[in-house]
């Protein structure tokens, strides 16, 4: 809300690069929380 979208998409990309989606198969109730970058 205060502008900073390009902070908030740094970030996203963070998540979406820590978390892998064969860390995520190991752990199936982990799923929900699978990140899932959108473009914008």
């Amino acid at each position: 809300m205060e502008g900073r979208s390009k902070d908030a998409i740094a970030a996203a990309r963070k998540l979406v690069d820590k978390v892998s989606v064969s860390e995520v198969k190991q752990f199936p109730l982990t799923e929900i929380f699978l990140p899932t970058p959108y473009f914008i």
